[in-house]
């Protein structure tokens, strides 16, 4: 991505008479907020003018709000969205409900500062106005007090069970049991407990009444006060279900509420499957009572393994490594090499392995790998095999840090991965994984160049006596995922299976694994990583060291929705087998970093 080149192109699309708006389209589309606002930064240095005052003037309607919008982040989007709701006579209360009921403390917080950023730009006095003030103006009664509460971003951490069936009997005896609502007992227990309670909650009171909170709300309430609750709870329940209805909405019967369809789009465009981990930071976290709390777990005779479980399962990468900061500055000691001498075997590493993000998770999982005799040829495939450029270079950067060799070999820092893996692979399959390894899969290409592509494969495989490796080696490395997947459709459509089929066919061994690991991940990547899982445990024995790598690398970036896609794929649940074949602190550890 070149700014100064996007802002050229854009200029020429808005020069003249008419506006090229595919040209626009075509652009801004395929570019980040982030780039978006690096464009408008180098458009205004080269032509003086302001890129979003300058696309408000050549577009319009509920495309130009869409272009609009997609220049900021979410907060700032659904700021934006909420600010339209409330200006002017009457009050969009569905985008309120929809953008503050579903939110968390930390989204809430963003989206109270991101709201003083859109009245400065609207013009508006910042001094005298908030958007707690705003909604507080223009809403009442109970839908306000349920509003105002949780913009106070004060949502708690989990209570105990006892607790939790004392606010289900609260909310009975508030609602269903009594004749009139007590809607300050379901204002305070829906908007100060945490989601996961919410749900054991909306569990308990099903089990105890025969229907479940979302009934229990509809038939005592009424109303946007109604119509908020039901969103808490349903947020708590799912919270990707609850988007997905939230859009359904916006689009259900006649007309369309377009403010709402443009605010989820744009808004979620880049956020939510950014957000599809397991771990989320802690809301409320003091890194000193944190490692004076692991401290007493470790002191003395004996190790308190479930309260390391319970404090660490809740942290972020980064929090951990905060604690470990504070860890040291308090007690003179290093928390890993503490943690390391107290613990031991995969609950060890697991661990361990929490400290660090995806891409020394992966690194180090390939340092072991290959560490020894004997090399792991599946955690190479699994790893390197499903890497995008970016996640190449951040591991082979990872691989480089002195952090590798903690508790191995100082041999690691004049070394990299690229010649570890030369040494202790060979053949197509070592071709195959330092191709890989350049980071150079380009982008997509025309139908013409997939069909050559495509003739290639088959002339290089099933039409000639042996197998044109390096055919299938440049191809399936070099082409993006996208272009994989066309190839794979046009050689299924003329040959009558699919690549994966035809890979079978002329491959075999670590080289066949390696390739068809490649079209998975194209076909499907979160698919990929479900089977990738299912192999760690299927059958006699458990590959750990693989089933720990995936579920600390995946903790926060994407293993909410893997885990997804291996429940609706595999007969038992990513829980379920994760409790068959692994026991102990070891298994208590994995299932809380699952969220279970």
């Amino acid at each position: 991505m070149n700014a100064q080149a996007d802002a050229e192109a854009l200029e020429k699309a808005m020069k003249g008479l008419g506006t090229d708006e595919q040209a626009i389209i075509d652009l801004l589309s395929k570019r980040s907020v982030h780039q978006r606002q690096q464009i408008a930064v180098a458009y205004k240095s080269q032509y003086g003018k302001d890129l979003k005052d300058r696309l408000h003037s050549e577009l319009s309607g509920h495309f130009r709000q869409a272009v609009l919008y997609s220049f900021y982040d979410m907060a700032h989007v659904n700021a934006k969205a909420c600010y339209k709701a409330i200006k002017g006579a009457g009050t969009d209360e569905k985008v309120l409900i929809d953008v503050i009921c579903t939110s968390t403390n930390e989204e809430i917080e963003a989206l109270k500062k991101a709201y003083m950023d859109i009245l400065l730009e609207e013009k508006q006095n910042a001094l005298r106005r908030n958007l707690e003030l705003d909604v507080k103006n223009d809403t009442s009664g109970d839908f306000e007090k349920v509003l105002i509460a949780l913009l106070q971003g004060k949502r708690g951490g989990d209570v105990d069970e006892v607790k939790m069936r004392e606010e289900c009997e609260a909310l009975y005896a508030g609602g269903e049991a009594r004749l009139g609502t007590d809607e300050s007992t379901f204002t305070r227990i829906l908007v100060t407990r945490s989601w996961k309670d919410i749900v054991k909650i909306n569990e308990h009171y099903n089990a105890a009444v025969g229907h479940d909170l979302i009934t229990a709300i509809g038939k005592e309430t009424s109303g946007d006060y109604r119509d908020a609750l039901q969103t808490i709870v349903r947020t708590a329940i799912n919270r990707n279900k609850a988007y997905a209805e939230v859009l359904y909405r916006t689009m259900k019967g006649a007309g369309t509420h377009d403010d709402n369809l443009v605010r989820m789009i744009i808004a979620h465009s880049e956020k939510t499957m950014s957000n599809q981990g397991t771990v989320h930071p802690a809301s409320q976290m003091n890194p000193h009572d944190d490692a004076a709390a692991l401290e007493k777990a470790m002191k003395g005779l004996g190790t308190d393994e479930q309260a390391i479980i319970d404090l660490l399962s809740k942290r972020s990468v980064h929090q951990r490594q905060m604690i470990a900061e504070t860890y040291k500055a308090s007690y003179g000691k290093d928390l890993k090499d503490r943690l390391h001498s107290e613990l031991s075997g995969h609950f060890r590493r697991a661990v361990l392995y929490s400290f660090y993000d995806m891409a020394h998770v992966n690194a180090k999982a390939c340092y072991k790998a290959m560490k020894g005799a004997g090399t792991d040829e599946q955690v190479l495939i699994d790893v390197i095999c499903t890497s995008t450029n970016e996640e190449i270079h951040a591991l082979k950067e990872a691989y480089k840090d002195s952090e590798l060799s903690r508790y191995t070999s100082t041999l690691s820092l004049r070394r990299n991965l690229e010649l570890d893996v030369k040494k202790d692979t060979s053949g197509d399959f070592e071709k195959v994984l330092i191709a890989l390894l350049q980071g150079q899969r380009g982008g997509d290409v025309d139908e013409g160049k997939i069909r050559e592509d495509c003739e290639a494969l088959y002339k290089g495989g099933e039409a000639k006596l042996g197998t044109d490796e390096s055919t299938f080696t440049r191809i399936l490395v070099s082409r993006s995922w996208k272009d994989i997947t066309k190839i794979n459709d046009i050689y299924n459509q003329a040959v009558g299976h699919d690549l994966i089929t035809a890979i079978g066919k002329e491959t075999s061994g670590d080289y066949r694994d390696a390739l068809q690991t490649i079209v998975k991940t194209a076909l499907n990547r979160n698919k990929t990583y479900a089977e990738i899982l299912y192999k760690t445990m299927k059958g006699l024995g458990t590959h750990d060291d693989n089933l720990v790598r995936m579920i600390i690398a995946h903790s926060e970036v994407d293993l909410a929705i893997i885990r997804h896609t291996f429940d609706s794929t595999y007969e038992k649940s990513l829980e379920q087998m994760i409790e068959g074949d692994t026991s102990g602190d070891y298994r208590k550890y994995l299932l809380a970093i699952l969220g279970q």
